[in-house]
């Protein structure tokens, strides 16, 4: 049976009680003594089971994008990126109600969509991934869009500070019109019929 490690385990405490920074310190090189976990402070045990956690994160690559509640696990690369898209459109068509039915909205209202347009923005992130495969004519179309959506998108938080409604719709519409474009764009880089 194989031994585990010590250094997973244990900390390396020095006779004058300074702990080791290093893995390699224990008691067979240095003469140090090894303390068990469950004699150092519960504050420290949390924190190194938080540093374990992030590292077992990094290295496995866990990804931010990958947990988020809206994405269907296990999508191939492409069809995760468009079935973001598809989520952040449907949001997007969502997230203009109020604004053209009501004329009271409170600060929370404004300030909750100025912040979803912080995530509608990264799209653009999944639009220059879809547009990686396609046809250079269509590329270069695609890459003017994404350009686009982007400026606007980041213009759309003056009218959300300055509480316009009307310049926000106005805005609203003309991304709506890009993200249109960008799936019209898609549709004439596949090689599916129209029929179907």
């Amino acid at each position: 049976m194989m031994q585990q490690p010590a250094f997973l385990t244990f900390r390396f405490v020095c006779s004058a009680g300074s702990r080791k920074s290093t893995v390699r310190a224990c008691s067979q090189r240095c003469g140090c003594e090894v303390v068990g976990d469950s004699e150092l402070p519960a504050k420290l045990q949390r924190r190194e089971i938080l540093k374990l956690a992030v590292a077992a994160a990094v290295v496995i690559g866990i990804r931010p994008e990958a947990t988020r509640a809206d994405e269907k696990p296990g999508l191939p690369p492409g069809a995760a990126q468009f079935q973001r898209i598809l989520a952040a459109k449907r949001r997007w068509e969502e997230v203009a109600v109020p604004f053209r039915t009501r004329s009271d909205l409170s600060n929370d209202e404004w300030d909750a969509t100025r912040a979803f347009i912080r995530t509608f923005y990264n799209i653009s992130e999944d639009m220059s991934f879809l547009s990686g495969n396609m046809k250079p004519e269509l590329k270069e179309q695609a890459r003017g869009l994404i350009k686009d959506f982007k400026k606007l998108i980041k213009s759309l938080d003056t009218p959300l500070i300055d509480h316009d409604a009307k310049g926000f719709l106005a805005g609203h519409a003309s991304a709506t019109s890009l993200v249109e474009r960008f799936f019209g764009l898609l549709e004439a880089q596949s090689d599916v019929p129209q029929d179907l």
